[in-house]
């Protein structure tokens, strides 16, 4: 007994090991400089768009939906279910509910590596056979889950009033000698930084600025024109908040409108009608490749329509590496964001609080369902293992492409994932004492 537990464990550890490797290969191409953050991004929406989409498409058609496991199936839409209607009633109850709040939470809470750590890991631990546990959380997550945060972030940026910018997102145009210029600064926070660094670089500027504007009964300056160096900057009216940069640049900032009663602070009207806001949501969100792919993956299964083998060749080849750049951009990730996130001690507590929810409550709320369920012991326990996987790659990469969250999510991503790899082995030991498996349940 003793021999087979130890054979178990070690097939474990290799998959552990077999996910660090990846990760730390990707630490060390960023740290090597071999791979820079923008590299690192593109290879991100390469995964997101190309590679999920391919897993997607050979996984669905290989399920046979008439023997699928329905029971398991209504059990993780209760399970996703039961999280967001919670999370979402503690947040209206406390007056904290908005577009961050809502998808931070509800992702970490819903959204598991199911494809490219939970295949590994379910195969290795309990054989292929058990892999339709994998199919079904991955169904369940791409036909309720996903729409539904992507038509709230599309709902967002929609209202926002230009598709691309975020409430956050600040454009800041500035004119020199050779011509004009647009530099895109994301977030917020880059701006305050500016605003200090420039405070200390430029302060006779700042004094002249600051006296246009007390002159003016603290109203925002108009039209102020300041010459730094060989540069000339200007703007229009802007708010108090910020001063300095009034004096630098041209700041726009797009705010947002409440969404299903999810609101962000400073909201906006619309500068859409709502028609034409649902048109725009339903045609991204229904052309998205993963929806797409998703979509045309049950029907080929159902139709039992037969993919010619070039399509399925491609298809199989970009889901192969599925695994490997997804690990291998969180251990770039591990590299650039997880040192910024441990200084800033807000930024660390909020992604520990994260973290938890995606490692702990997920898991305790299906082994209850899995006893009221009446789940065979084996599927119980490769759903537990399912139910505490990191955060998926796509929540993190979703956060920086509507700007959402992205400090929080980025730092989940890896944190979850490094305490994953950590905890698997006793994951193991914990879903064979709760369920009482045996060796022979295992692969």
């Amino acid at each position: 007994m003793v021999a087979e537990d130890a054979s178990v464990l070690a097939k474990v550890i290799e998959v552990d090991v077999y996910i660090f490797i990846m990760a730390i290969v990707g630490a060390v191409a960023y740290w090597s400089g071999i791979f820079t953050k923008e590299y690192a991004y593109g290879l991100n929406r390469f995964s997101t768009y190309i590679a999920v989409g391919g897993k997607l498409y050979i996984i669905l058609t290989d399920t046979d939906f008439r023997t699928l496991n329905y029971t398991l199936v209504l059990m993780v839409v209760v399970f996703q279910v039961s999280l967001i209607l919670s999370i979402t009633l503690i947040l209206r109850v406390t007056g904290k509910l908005n577009t961050d709040r809502f998808f931070s939470l509800v992702t970490c809470s819903c959204w598991r590596n199911h494809i490219a750590i939970g295949m590994p890991v379910i195969e290795s631990v309990f054989g292929s056979e058990y892999l339709f546990v994998n199919v079904c959380f991955s169904l369940v997550a791409r036909v309720m889950l996903m729409p539904l945060m992507w038509t709230v972030l599309e709902v967002r940026r929609a209202k926002g009033g230009e598709p691309g910018y975020n409430a956050g997102d600040i454009k800041i145009e500035y004119v020199n000698e050779e011509g004009s210029g647009v530099k895109e600064i994301e977030r917020e926070r880059d701006v305050v930084q500016e605003e200090r660094d420039l405070e200390a670089a430029v302060p006779s500027e700042r004094e002249t600025v600051e006296g246009e504007r007390d002159s003016r009964g603290g109203e925002g300056v108009e039209g102020v024109e300041v010459q730094v160096g060989e540069a000339s900057l200007s703007r229009p009216e802007v708010s108090e908040a910020h001063s300095l940069s009034s004096a630098l640049s041209t700041l726009s900032v797009s705010s947002t409108s409440s969404v299903c009663g999810i609101t962000d602070p400073g909201s906006a009207k619309p500068s859409m009608s709502n028609g034409d806001i649902a048109t725009l949501v339903i045609k991204r969100v229904l052309l998205h490749p993963m929806i797409v792919c998703t979509i045309l993956g049950i029907t080929a299964s159902v139709t039992e329509f037969n993919t010619p083998d070039v399509l399925m060749d491609v298809f199989t080849s970009f889901g192969g590496c599925l695994t490997a750049v997804g690990v291998f951009v969180l251990g770039t990730a591990m590299a650039t964001d997880l040192p910024g996130l441990i200084k800033v001690r807000s930024g660390l507590w909020a992604v520990l609080g994260h973290t938890a929810l995606v490692l702990v409550v997920g898991q305790i709320l299906f082994i209850g369902l899995a006893k009221l369920f009446k789940l065979d012991s084996v599927t119980a326990a490769a759903g537990t293992i399912m139910a505490g996987l990191p955060l998926a790659r796509t929540g993190f990469s979703i956060s920086k492409e509507f700007h959402v969250a992205e400090q929080t999510m980025a730092g989940v991503a890896i944190l979850s994932l490094l305490l994953y790899v950590a905890m698997l082995p006793l994951q193991t030991l914990m879903v064979t004492a709760i369920f009482g498996l045996t060796p022979e349940d295992f692969a």
